[in-house]
């Protein structure tokens, strides 16, 4: 199984850009992270991700406030491979990127158990 805990996104500028503008205040990172990231401005994840064996399980956390990966950049990736993969979405609505496991840690904790469990 695979688990994603805020990402991947399908919109990666515009996270790029959250990430270097909005939360980081430094234009010129905008570039380092695209560069760094993904060469192919992650356009490839669908393509990988098809490769993947029939209803591979993979578990989707996503924060309701996350203001660098939106649930909707994530699910712009996985949502048209529903039929191939078999993908469980988290959303926490409280929680920011990449701190779910802070702001809900028992509910956390319960999603992950119950997805472990079924692999």
């Amino acid at each position: 199984g695979l688990i994603c805990d805020s990402g991947p996104s399908g919109n990666f500028l515009r996270s790029a850009w959250n990430l270097a503008i909005r939360v980081k205040s430094q234009p010129i990172l905008l570039g380092f992270f695209a560069l760094l990231w993904s060469f192919g401005l992650h356009n490839e994840l669908r393509y990988q991700l098809r490769k993947f064996p029939s209803q591979f399980p993979i578990l989707s956390i996503m924060g309701g406030k996350d203001e660098i990966i939106p649930p909707w950049h994530i699910e712009k990736v996985f949502k048209p491979l529903t039929s191939h993969l078999k993908i469980h979405f988290s959303i926490f609505a409280k929680a920011g990127h990449l701190n779910a496991l802070k702001s809900s840690p028992e509910e956390y904790r319960k999603i992950l158990k119950e997805f472990l469990d079924t692999i």
